[in-house]
This record gives C-alpha cells, structure tokens and sequence, in this order.
C-alpha cells in the first residue's frame, strides 16, 4: 500500500502509532517529495497521481499466508493512519502494480544523487523519536542551504 502524508512530522509520528496498535510490517518505507519526484524524472516513471502538497509518502507491505489477515491487517493500518493528514490510501491490487512501487524506492538512492549532494549514513533513533530526527534534520539544512535527505534507519526497517 502506499500512504500519502501532508505533514512530515504526522508521518513520522505514524510510525510508532502503526507499531503501538501491533501491527509489524514485513516492510514499511517511507520518500520525501523531493526524492518522489526526482525518482520519478530519472527512471521516466511517467506521473502517479500524488497531490503536490503530499510532503511524504509510505510504501507499506504486510505478508503472511492467508489473505484474510493480511487484508485485516491492512484495514488496521489505514485506521491507524486516517488519524492524520493523509491523502487516499492507494493498494497494489497486482504483482505488477506492486513491482512499479517497489522499483520507484529501489530508484530513490540513484536519482538523489543525481540531484544533491549525497553523503550515505545510518541514523539510528527510537521509532518515538523519528518527528525529533526529521525535524532537526530539516533545520540544520535550512540553515547550511542543503536540501537534506533522510536516507537509512534501519532500527525501524525504514529505509529511504
């Protein structure tokens, strides 16, 4: 499923409510507009529909061997979720479908660097203070004039 914020803070909190309400993802990623948006230039993904005041969107997977549960599990989370502000959820309904967003985010670290000035490291923080993280990132940017870009953590099984 992909999940679309317009706060990039809300997203961040989402994270921890996702896991507070039990649910554990076999994969949940998340890409800032900017990442979004040159990913989709460098590979000619063409356009995916997303509101231009979406700030950041979810790429989650939920796996397992009956599709009753993962549908509930599914439901669980778009109700976690639906607590922010968040644009239409969307599903992949085909393995095609789902192939196309996962080869957006395996396209992110190659077209950010196609853009910006890159540097690779692994952040590590507790789920609960992912907001602090994002939030501090983006000033210290602000104030050096960097775009930045939040790539690895993987403590939570986020990668950007």
């Amino acid at each position: 499923m992909l999940v679309p914020f317009y706060q990039m803070t809300q997203a961040a909190e989402a994270v921890s409510a996702i896991f507070r309400a039990g649910i554990v993802p076999s994969a949940l990623e998340f890409m800032e507009r900017d990442a979004i948006d040159w990913t989709l230039q460098y590979k000619c993904f063409g356009d995916l529909g997303i509101n231009d005041e979406l700030k950041l969107i979810y790429v989650i997977e939920v796996d397992g061997n009956y599709q009753e549960v993962l549908f509930a599990e599914a439901e669980k989370i778009v109700q976690v979720v639906e607590a922010y502000a968040i644009d239409e959820v969307l599903y992949a309904d085909t393995e095609e479908q789902k192939n196309k967003l996962w080869k957006l985010r395996r396209n992110v670290a190659e077209a950010v660097k196609q853009n910006t000035v890159y540097k690779e490291e692994d952040t590590v923080v507790p789920r609960y203070e992912l907001p602090v993280l994002l939030k501090g990132i983006k000033e210290i940017g602000k104030k050096y004039g960097f775009v930045p870009f939040v790539t690895d953590m993987p403590e939570m099984g986020i990668y950007m």
